[in-house]
């Protein structure tokens, strides 16, 4: 399992969303993506330096690998039109 680390700009991104799609991303992050952060994220292109995308409906996850560590520091949440500004 792998431990999850999210900043607080991710906390604020979080309480903009719906309460019921909030509940469904934290249900995937604590249930899926700690188990198997490869499998369930797509990587971005090379110039994005190791961050992975995770799809939800409309709504990204965008986080990074840290294997040596067993973490996962999830830098973004939030619309696909926004998140990757």
């Amino acid at each position: 399992m792998y431990k999850i680390i999210a900043d607080e700009i991710v906390e604020k991104s979080l309480a903009k969303i719906h309460p019921n799609i909030t509940a469904q991303i934290e249900d995937k992050i604590e249930n899926y993506l700690t188990k198997s952060p490869r499998e369930l994220g797509k990587l971005l292109t090379p110039w994005r330096n190791g961050i992975y995308s995770h799809r939800h409906g409309d709504y990204r996850i965008l986080y990074r690998i840290l294997e040596s560590e067993k973490t996962i520091v999830i830098s973004k949440i939030g619309h696909r039109k926004e998140v990757y500004d």
